[in-house]
C-alpha cells in the first residue's frame, strides 16, 4: 500500500481494508427466503398527463424526476433524460420549459442506463431568487474536469453540476442565465451521478436548509476492480455528497460545503463535501415531510440485494464489504466461476466481528434468488412516506418499489428503525382507473405494447401526495384512494376489498384496518393482535372488545 501522509484518511482506509479479510466464508445461496406478502392498503393510480415522446421506440420518454417548486404555483415539473425539462400548470398538457440538449452541445444521453439529463431541483427559495439545479452528463473529454479520477483512471463520461437563474420565476418558459459549479470524471455510464435535491422537509431555522444533495454510484468500480474507491475519502464515488450551492468555499469556488459535514478537515486530498458512503447505486433520495423528517435512500444491489437505507451523516453503508445484511466478497472478477455460480453472486455470513467494522445495514430488503436457485434480475427504486391528504389509510407508509416490473410496497415509517433488523414490508394494491385490479405492469403495456419493463420513478409533491411514472408509456399517474368498496359496513365502518379478495374495514383513527376473514375474531393490523367484536361495531375509543392472548 502507498504510503498516504494523511492520518485520518489512512486510518480509514486500513480498517476498511480489514473489513474484506473473510475468515471460513460460509456460502448462502438462498439469502433472504422471506416471501413478500400483499398488503391490506389499495391505491388507485390515475392518469393526468402524458409527457411527449423523445424517441419512437422504447423507452420513449425517459422520465426520471418529478418536482415541485416552492412557489405556491402548484406545477410540477418532470425531466426526460434525453434533456427535455416539462411543466404542467394546473394538472393541464405537459410544455416545455427548456431543453439542455439545446443547451449543453456535449450533453451524452446515450447508452441509456444513468446517462444524460439525470437530475434537477429547485432551491427552496426559488420564487424569489429563481434558482434551479441540474445535474447532466457530457461526452468524455467535452471539457477539463475539476474533479479528475483517483489513480489516474479512464474517463468515460463527464458529470456536470449547473446552477440556473430564471428572469422571473413565474414563467413556464426558461429564460436567464446559468453557471457551472463543478464537472467531474466518471470510469463508466453506468450508475454515476444521478439525483440531486435539497431536503424538502427543512425549514429556514435548520441547519440543512438550503443544502443540495447529490449521489453517485461506484461507476463500475467493482467490474474494474477498483472497488477500493467506493470507501475512500479522496474518491466521490460510492457516496452522497451535501454542499451549499450559495456558498464559495469549495473546490472550484462555485458552490460552499456545510461546516457540519462529517469529513470536513481541511484535507486537499479528501473530500469534505461526503456526507455518507459504501453506496453501489444510491438510486433516489428522499426526506419524510412529517414524522422524523428521516432521509432515505434506494441502493441498487450487485446480484443479492435491493435495500432500503436510513441516511445519516458520517455512515458507512457497506459496499463492497457488505450487500444487504450479509458479506459481500469482492476480491475475485465478477464473473469469475465460483461453484455453480459467478462471483457476484454470492453473499456469505456475516463475520463473528461485524460491529468492530461500523457497518450500517439497510432498515428493508429483498433479495433476487428463489428457492430454486434462480437469479431474476431486480432493481429497487426508492420512494417516499406519504404525507398526503388524499388516502388516509396511507398516511405514514413508506411507498417504494421494483423499477423492473413496477411492483409497489409500502411499509410503516415507524417501522423503519436504524439498528434494527430489516423490516417486514408488503405489496401495494394497485387499481386502475376503472377501479379494476391491475399490476403496474399491465397498466403499463396497454399504452405501450408488451415487453417486461416498466422503468418505474415516484415523485411527491410539497402537500405529500405521490406520483408514479414510467419510461415506457410516458403517463404520469397520481396515487388516490382507490374505490373498492363492497357496499357492506361494520358498525358504520367501510368495509373494503383486497385484490386478493380479502375484506378489510376501515376504522379510521381508531384501530385502523381489521381483517374480517374470521369474523367475530377480526385480525387487527396496527395492534398485531386478533379481537373479538360484534355487530354493531362501536365506533369510539374504549368501548368493549377484548384481545386474544
Amino acid at each position: 500500500m502507498t504510503a498516504i501522509n494523511t492520518p485520518k484518511y489512512l486510518l480509514t482506509l486500513c480498517a476498511l481494508a480489514l473489513g474484506s479479510v473473510v475468515v471460513a466464508q460460509v456460502k448462502v445461496p438462498n439469502p433472504w427466503p422471506d416471501f413478500i406478502p400483499t398488503s391490506n392498503l389499495s391505491v388507485k393510480l390515475e392518469k393526468l398527463y402524458q409527457i411527449p415522446q423523445s424517441s419512437s421506440s422504447n423507452p420513449k420518454a425517459r422520465l426520471i424526476c418529478l418536482r415541485e417548486p416552492n412557489d405556491g404555483s402548484g406545477r410540477i415539473f418532470v425531466n426526460d433524460q434525453r434533456g427535455e425539462l416539462w411543466v404542467s400548470v394546473g394538472g393541464g398538457d405537459p410544455t416545455l420549459f427548456v431543453d439542455l440538449s439545446d443547451e449543453f452541445n456535449d450533453l451524452a444521453d446515450s447508452p441509456g442506463f444513468g446517462t444524460g439529463f439525470v437530475g434537477f431541483d429547485f432551491h427552496p427559495e426559488f420564487a424569489t431568487n429563481g434558482l434551479f439545479y441540474t445535474m447532466h452528463n457530457e461526452e468524455t473529454n467535452s471539457a477539463t474536469a475539476d474533479i479528475p479520477l483517483p489513480d489516474g483512471g479512464t474517463e468515460e463520461l463527464q458529470a456536470v453540476l449547473v446552477e440556473w437563474t430564471v428572469n422571473d420565476p413565474s414563467a413556464n418558459t426558461w429564460a436567464g442565465t446559468r453557471r457551472q459549479m463543478i464537472r467531474f470524471e466518471q470510469t463508466q455510464t453506468y450508475h454515476g451521478f444521478q439525483e440531486i435535491m435539497f431536503n424538502k422537509s427543512a425549514t429556514p431555522s435548520d441547519s440543512d436548509y438550503g443544502h443540495l444533495y447529490l449521489t453517485c454510484g461506484d461507476t463500475g468500480a467493482y467490474g474494474s476492480q477498483d472497488f477500493d474507491q467506493s470507501y475512500r475519502l479522496d474518491s466521490v464515488f460510492s457516496k452522497i455528497m451535501r454542499i451549499d450551492p450559495l456558498g464559495t468555499n469549495g473546490r472550484t469556488g462555485e458552490y460552499g460545503i456545510p461546516a457540519d459535514n462529517p469529513y470536513v478537515d481541511g484535507d486537499p486530498d479528501t473530500f469534505d463535501e461526503i456526507y455518507a458512503r459504501g453506496f453501489r447505486n444510491p438510486h433516489r433520495i428522499s426526506w419524510d415531510l412529517g414524522g422524523d423528517n428521516l432521509m432515505f435512500v434506494g441502493d441498487i444491489g450487485e446480484r443479492n440485494f435491493e435495500e432500503i437505507n436510513i441516511v445519516e451523516s458520517g455512515n458507512h453503508y457497506g459496499w463492497p464489504y457488505r450487500e444487504g445484511t450479509f458479506l459481500f466478497d469482492p476480491s475475485g472478477r465478477p464473473q469469475d466461476s465460483n461453484g455453480s455460480r459467478d462471483n457476484r453472486d454470492w453473499v456469505y455470513e456475516l463475520p463473528a466481528d461485524d460491529a468492530s467494522f461500523g457497518y450500517t445495514y439497510p432498515v428493508a430488503q429483498y433479495d433476487q434468488w428463489d428457492e430454486a436457485g434462480v437469479q431474476t434480475p431486480l432493481a429497487v427504486c426508492g420512494g417516499f412516506v406519504y404525507r398526503g391528504s388524499e388516502i388516509p389509510s396511507m398516511v405514514g407508509q413508506y411507498v417504494f418499489g421494483e423499477v423492473i416490473d413496477g411492483s409497489m410496497f409500502v411499509v410503516p415509517v415507524a417501522n423503519l428503525i436504524q439498528g434494527n433488523p430489516p423490516a417486514d414490508f408488503g405489496r401495494l394494491n394497485l387499481y386502475n382507473e376503472a377501479n379494476e385490479a391491475q399490476t403496474f405492469l399491465e397498466m403499463v403495456q396497454e399504452d405501450s405494447g408488451a415487453h417486461t419493463r416498466t422503468d418505474l420513478r415516484f415523485g411527491q409533491d410539497l402537500s405529500g401526495e405521490i406520483y408514479v411514472m414510467s419510461k415506457r408509456d410516458r403517463w404520469v399517474r397520481k396515487m388516490v384512494s382507490a374505490d373498492v368498496g363492497t357496499g357492506e359496513t361494520l358498525g358504520g365502518f367501510p368495509v373494503v376489498e383486497d385484490s386478493n379478495g380479502n375484506r378489510w374495514a376501515d376504522t379510521g383513527d381508531w384501530i385502523g384496518f381489521i381483517s374480517l376473514t374470521n369474523a367475530p375474531w377480526v385480525y387487527v393490523l396496527d395492534l398485531d393482535s386478533w379481537l373479538y367484536i360484534e355487530e354493531p361495531l362501536p365506533n369510539a375509543p374504549g368501548s368493549w372488545g377484548y384481545l386474544s392472548n
